[in-house]
């Protein structure tokens, strides 16, 4: 599986010099357009023709036009930029009037703390930055930027206009940028939070950097506004600003004036128009309309698209981290932000979602098992077909697919007539259609493509390669391909390079990166660039944590004095332990990484790898209902505890969960004064905090009190105007429909 990935990995960096047809549907031709990037993650098209490029770095590139094969450096961010993992320059927008209004707006993961200096981890005008700590487990601490460019000859000026979207973990970072048809700047981001266990805020070190009230951090970020009382972040929403407020003696990047919040006396809140959102990577505006459709990448299940159809008429909530597609999301259902959102009942549920597991279209090949929603556009040219007219194209970077969602009678996608377009589209992170009709990805390992439709040959690439003679020739002497890795484990790594002629290369002229592999299916392999180095032969790097199966790649590249370019890479596997889940009965559910299993189950883990678990409060096999009871392994019967997380040990694990029967409950009560009797009006106070549930479930109290009057909650007082024997009695109830009654006689005289 690994050998086949990697010769198609670098049977393309050398050889790929002619347009690419497989897996596109037929009639349609691919071709590289744009070569020799590094790490492209958005393409934008000027209105002169112009084309902009953002690398993931921080750096800019300026095209002359779509034939030009000497772009410019418009901006180099790469100081401010914390390029790590997921983590990067992101978005990317031009202002409509370019270029008589000479602005860029770009977003990016700032590698500092909010309001604090540059750069935090890394070093400056360098490609790529370190987290020194594990960045799974502990975090590497950044903070969210959206910054307005100017260019005037040479000098190029950045003006922050927010800093925000405080983010610990490496991934759900900031999102995308784009101007609508009403003059607006719209932009996502994601929570922040962590994409390998359930995120309250109680994870990373130091645990809750970004300083959340309880209940509130993490994950829960995205559901912030339904807090008061505390400020307001902008994680995990979605934002409609007014692109020139502070030039016009406004606040930078304010709200527009008929922005559904905007008498809000919270500035973030004037500024969101949509929330509860993961990681809305990307997103995409319907033409001739101010909608809104996201692409929102999910954690364990589904993808999503969710549409906002008016900006102004509302906030529109999506509902994570309480739902995930249609779902409630059992990791998080407990907490109370959550239980708010379930009893208002107000999350809006996706357009459209695909599972994990599942194929986008009918008969599609692009491989299930993991999943991320990298590229929406709609289609509003004639280049295509007629049917394309109005489609949604999205893309999906972990299955390497292109798909398309054709207009129903509505006008409208069409959740029943999609189907695959692409089934080997490389690295898929940006979609855009091109000022010629065509449509554009950017593919993160270094190139733009463009999609032609037509007949007969397929057309030369606009930009072919230089020829692949004399390249320099780099050599890694550690790791080897024998080297084993474990969570954690510091791996050394060195090497050197040659020119064709026998000549050394120096140091300066050496770059490493150091990429993760998540197969998630043979064959289909999604990589993660977790970082570089830039004019060095040797150093170290800690493995990253991740899920099995995941394997290893250190790339040295060298460049010689005339520019070539040779590669060398090294694979190295994991090492691996046996982890096996049992329950208590047998063949119920559990959640293992955030996936469903059912009991017995027996998978392989790194080693050091973080295990996330989680078992049911309650569930159902057959007819009889069980409830969660204790883990095997631990004598805390705590029920946070049913959700954990832990390092994979050196030795292979048994786990079981246990489980009971639902028992009933026991209702007991005390009354004061002890003698319960008395002259009229008595006024009495009950107290049954007593009763108790043996499976450790809430309780609700019912009172009656014989007199034709009732009562709820624990703790009540009562009192009786009337003489006579009195029958008080209590009613407790567990959630699953269990009860159980006590009753005590007050005589009233």
């Amino acid at each position: 599986m690994k050998t086949a990935y990697y010769v198609i990995v670098f049977f393309f960096i050398f050889t790929s010099s002619l347009p690419i047809e497989a897996g596109l549907t037929e009639g349609f031709q691919e071709e590289i357009v744009f070569r020799d990037l590094s790490n492209p993650v958005a393409i934008r098209f000027a209105p002169n023709g112009e084309v902009f490029i953002a690398e993931k770095s921080g750096i800019i590139k300026r095209y002359d036009s779509i034939t030009d094969t000497t772009p410019e450096i418009f901006a180099d961010l790469r100081t401010n930029v914390y390029n790590f993992w997921d983590r990067g320059l992101l978005g990317l927008a031009i202002h409509p009037n370019w270029p008589a209004t000479k602005h860029i707006y770009v977003a990016y993961a700032y590698d500092g703390d909010i309001g604090g200096p540059a750069p935090k981890y890394g070093q400056p005008n360098v490609d790529s930055d370190p987290c020194p700590t594990n960045p799974t487990g502990d975090g590497c601490e950044v903070s969210g930027r959206l910054s307005r460019l100017s260019k005037q000859d040479i000098q190029m000026t950045e003006t922050v206009l927010i800093e925000d979207w405080c983010q610990v973990f490496p991934s759900h970072s900031i999102g995308d940028l784009k101007f609508g048809p009403d003059g607006a700047l719209y932009m996502s981001g994601g929570d922040g939070a962590s994409f390998t266990a359930a995120d309250f805020g109680q994870l990373g070190k130091p645990v809750n950097f970004c300083g959340d009230p309880s209940g509130e951090g993490g994950a829960l970020r995205s559901q912030d506004i339904l807090s008061r009382g505390d400020p307001l972040n902008l994680n995990g929403t979605i934002l409609r600003l007014d692109p020139a407020s502070d030039l016009n003696g406004g606040h930078p990047a304010g709200p527009l004036l008929n922005n559904p919040s905007i008498s809000s006396p919270d500035m973030n809140e004037r500024r969101i128009i949509g929330y509860g959102l993961r990681n809305p990577y990307r997103f995409t505006i319907r033409p001739g309309t101010n909608e809104l459709w996201i692409g929102d990448v999910g954690w364990s299940t589904w993808e999503e698209i969710n549409r906002i159809v008016d900006p102004t008429a509302g906030v529109v909530n999506f509902g994570w981290p309480c739902y995930e597609g249609n779902n409630l999301q059992t990791s998080y259902d407990q907490q109370q932000l959550c239980k708010i959102l379930y009893n208002t009942g107000n999350a809006a549920k996706p357009y459209f979602t695909y599972n994990h597991n599942t194929a986008i279209a009918p008969g599609d090949k692009c491989g299930t098992g993991g999943s991320s929603i990298t590229g929406l556009a709609f289609y509003d040219s004639d280049r295509f077909p007629a049917q394309y007219h109005q489609a949604l194209f999205g893309a999906d970077y972990s299955r390497s697919c292109i798909w398309v969602m054709f207009p129903g009678t509505n006008g409208l996608p069409d959740i029943n007539y999609r189907k695959t377009f692409h089934t080997t589209a490389e690295s898929p992170v940006d979609l855009q259609v091109g000022p010629d009709g065509n449509l554009y990805y950017a593919d993160l390992e270094g190139t733009v493509r463009r999609i032609k439709f037509g007949s007969g040959s397929a057309p030369e690439s606009e930009n072919p390669p230089p020829p692949n003679t004399q390249l320099p020739v780099a050599k890694i002497n550690l790791p080897t391909a024998t080297t084993k890795w474990s969570v954690g484990e510091v791996i050394q790594f060195s090497g050197s390079a040659k020119n064709a002629n026998g000549t050394p290369i120096p140091d300066a002229d050496l770059k490493w990166m150091l990429n993760i592999h998540h197969c998630v299916a043979v064959g289909h392999c999604h990589v993660h660039h977790i970082r570089g180095w830039d004019g060095i032969s040797e150093d170290t790097f800690i493995a990253p944590d991740h899920e099995y199966p995941s394997f290893l790649e250190i790339v040295l590249t060298a460049k010689s004095s005339d520019g070539k370019e040779g590669k060398a890479a090294v694979l190295m596997d994991p090492k691996i332990m046996k982890f096996k889940l049992e329950s208590s009965p047998s063949k119920l559910q559990l959640i293992f990484n955030e996936k469903p299993i059912t009991t017995p189950y027996s998978t392989n883990v790194i080693l050091g790898a973080t295990v996330n678990l989680e078992a049911p409060n309650s569930q159902k096999r057959g007819s009889t209902a069980y409830l969660w009871d204790i883990w095997s392994d631990t004598k805390d019967r705590d029920a946070r505890q049913r959700i954990r997380s832990f390092p994979m040990p050196k030795f292979n694990k048994t786990l079981k969960a246990k489980f009971s029967t639902n028992k009933s409950p026991k209702a007991k009560f005390t009354v004061a004064p002890k003698s319960a009797r008395g002259k009229a009006p008595l006024t009495l106070n009950f107290n049954g905090s007593t009763s108790s549930d043996a499976n450790r479930e809430p309780l609700t109290y019912s009172w009656t009190f014989g007199d034709g009057t009732s009562a709820s909650g624990a703790v009540v007082s009562h009192t009786f105007g009337t003489r006579g024997k009195k029958k008080v009695t209590l009613k407790v109830s567990d959630p699953h429909g269990k009860t159980h009654t006590t009753s005590k006689t007050i005589r009233v005289d």
